[in-house]
């Protein structure tokens, strides 16, 4: 509890302070850091803690450290290897628009511009102007092949649409996409959360997860200013975690596990007080001065986020309706608007100024951002042509290495371990299912007490069968705001490349397995026991694998529907009415012989309903003795005659629902590959 309660106002813009101060260092100070550098100094934080103290002396001995992780080891502290630079050329963006003439909307218009190695570029313009559209496109997060024209150019050479498996970005691993929205896991700290994402970059060849790699992670946090949250949990509507200005400061963490060298935000400062922002915008300046070449979008900067971005040199492209009003650095913003006969007020924030000129949502016409639009492209657009050109043609020559990741193999563990913790702590997914189902088991087993074998109770039988093979299943639905949620994070993860989707799909059904297992384990002794059906461990076994395969099909076709849909309540309806057609066909509401033929391919190729209702009618009703003064059933073998159940195939039941079950995961696999070609 006293964690949580570092994690107000107060703690975190101490840390903050704290943290800008040892990031924003002047030349000096990183002068003396390259000095020690090339004298062979180790630069390793000094700590009380024995571990650290032990984590030191690895990093110091040359014997006990190799200069591959020394060598990664002081790229944290000091500045990257090398630094890239991008550029993009007559950039258009077209979207489909019924409500325009031609059936098109151009989003962005003929957009050039560059940022170049170890700068920040900074995209500004009122909403809808085309900001986290161009940000999409020159990531690679949104495809440009909607674009009639243009080019992108990544450390000078033309970057390619021929996206790989595991580069979605397509920059060869040496990017990083930070969205808008904070996509992370709530149930996992701060410190758990970094250390996940570096395990998964962390390149196989390297070798396991090292004492230098465990010091990266730390420092990340220290020059984040989260030492004060990083064993808070993140956080979500069930926990109290981290505040908003932590939590981005944490996603920007994530994607600097891997040390990009691209870095693209989208409006870090959105949603965050004037301070926080502020502070956001330092941590980006400090990663530039390491290296890092950052392009983001941010909405209105205040006047002291503004007069840092002169400061340190950032660039600036203002956007209105997908148009180029300007483009150059920041500090030359104002004497450009005042050539153009929009002089900045004395006293005002330029960039609030800019944002006033330029925007046509509250004008009657469009004409002063017409004359910006004509004037940038006289006076400006010829010189970054030749900008482009040079930085290109500079860069060609340097070879930039591709950024690799853990195997397939390492990627299931780490991602099963990160499971591990948030199925444990997460209500939502297990636990509450957990509850559920043993409370309504036990109403079950009391309401069905000691079943005995006369008419009335042979149908008893039948009915509460029906019920777990239909309805247990049914609740599986109830995971269904989990999985949605999940989505967005393994869109995120999967975009910036922290594993495949190969990978996932594995961690994600084998992580599964013992929390679906314990809810069947749980629900037929429950039913079993109270119920006293028929007896012999056998026929238990045969109960309880039924039940968990059933459930195991239930629980594949839920993620299959999760992966189509952003919305849990789309997910949820959509689950519910197949299960509900699947309980329809399954055989005991209408016998097999009359399901109309139309309906019979759903009877038998796609409802797994009929098959686990098959075999728990088969072991609870073969050759099973009914009391002889039955009138309506002579024996358990009269009523599978009557349900169409003769035939004891429970093998092949079995196998079916394995097929099925089987298929649903590769249709999540699928899935996930479809939307995260679509961007």
């Amino acid at each position: 509890m006293a964690e949580q309660e570092m994690t107000g106002q107060e703690a975190e813009q101490a840390d903050l302070v704290k943290a800008t101060t040892d990031t924003m260092s002047d030349d000096a100070g990183l002068a003396e850091e390259e000095t020690k550098i090339a004298d062979g100094d180790a630069l390793v934080p000094v700590s009380s803690d024995p571990l650290a103290a032990d984590q030191t002396e690895v990093l110091i001995g040359d014997a006990e450290s190799s200069e591959d992780d020394r060598t990664r080891t002081m790229a944290t502290y000091g500045k990257l290897d090398m630094k890239v630079g991008l550029s993009f050329k007559k950039l258009d963006f077209i979207v489909t628009d019924k409500t325009q003439v031609d059936g098109q909307k151009l989003i962005l218009d003929n957009i050039s511009g560059y940022v170049e190695p170890g700068k920040v570029l900074c995209i500004l313009g009122p909403s809808g102007s085309g900001k986290t559209t161009l940000l999409q496109v020159l990531s690679g997060t949104l495809s440009h092949s909607n674009a009639n024209n243009g080019e992108i150019f990544f450390h000078g050479n033309k970057k390619s649409e021929k996206k790989l498996s595991g580069d979605i970005m397509g920059f060869r691993g040496n990017a990083a996409y930070v969205p808008q929205e904070d996509m992370l896991t709530g149930s996992l700290t701060v410190r758990e959360t970094l250390m996940s994402a570096a395990m998964l970059k962390k390149p196989k060849n390297e070798g396991s997860f090292s004492a230098s790699d465990l010091d990266m992670v730390e420092n990340t946090i220290n020059e984040l200013g989260l030492k004060t949250c990083r064993d808070v949990l993140i956080g979500n509507i069930f926990f109290k975690g981290c505040s908003g200005g932590q939590k981005r400061r944490v996603s920007i963490g994530v994607e600097l596990m891997s040390q990009p060298n691209l870095l693209f935000l989208d409006e870090p400062t959105s949603g965050l007080d004037s301070t926080s922002s502020f502070k956001v915008m330092s941590i980006v300046s400090a990663l530039a001065k390491k290296g890092h070449t950052v392009v983001l979008t941010i909405h209105q900067p205040s006047s002291r986020i503004f007069n840092m971005m002169c400061d340190n040199d950032m660039s600036m492209l203002v956007l209105e309706g997908g148009r180029t009003m300007y483009f150059g650095r920041c500090s030359e913003v104002a004497d450009y608007m005042k050539e153009a006969g929009h002089a900045v007020p004395q006293f005002s924030n330029p960039c609030d100024h800019v944002l006033d000129v330029v925007n046509t949502d509250f004008e009657k016409s469009d004409k002063r951002a017409n004359k910006l639009a004509e004037r940038f492209s006289e006076k400006l657009l010829p010189g970054i042509y030749d900008r482009i050109d040079e930085l290109n043609l500079a860069q060609r020559s340097e070879k930039l290495k591709t950024k690799q990741i853990q195997g397939v193999c390492g990627q299931v563990l780490i991602l099963l371990r990160r499971n591990f913790l948030n199925h444990l702590r997460e209500p939502t997914i297990y636990w509450m299912r957990i509850v559920m189902y043993s409370m309504l088991c036990i109403a079950l087993g009391t309401l069905y007490w000691e079943i005995g074998v006369d008419d009335s109770s042979v149908q008893d039988r039948i009915s509460i069968l029906f019920f777990v093979a239909a309805f247990l299943t049914f609740m599986a639905i109830s995971g269904m705001p989990a999985f949605v949620a999940e989505r967005g994070i393994y869109l995120r993860e999967r975009t910036n490349n922290h594993y495949s989707t190969l990978a996932y799909s594995i961690a994600n059904f084998l992580s599964s397995l013992p929390w679906i297992f314990l809810i069947s384990l749980l629900s037929s002794s429950f039913i079993y026991g109270m119920i006293q059906s028929r007896l012999g461990g056998e026929v238990f076994v045969v109960y309880l694998l039924n039940l968990f395969v059933a459930l195991l099909v239930a629980e594949s076709m839920m993620v299959a529907i999760s992966a189509t849909s952003r919305f849990f309540m789309v997910g949820l309806a959509i689950g519910a009415g197949m299960l509900g057609l699947y309980m329809i066909v399954c055989g005991f509401f209408l016998q097999p012989t009359n399901i109309p033929a139309a309906w019979k391919w759903v009877h038998y190729g796609v409802s797994f309903h009929t098959y686990s209702f098959r075999v728990f009618m088969i072991n609870e009703f073969l050759d099973l003795p009914l009391d002889p003064n039955n009138t309506q059933w002579t024996s358990g073998n009269a009523v599978l005659k009557h349900y169409e159940m003769e035939e004891n195939n429970i093998g092949f039941c079995f196998v079916v629902l394995f097929i099925m079950m089987f298929v649903y995961r590769v249709a999540f696999y699928g899935l996930l590959r479809f939307i995260e070609k679509r961007g």
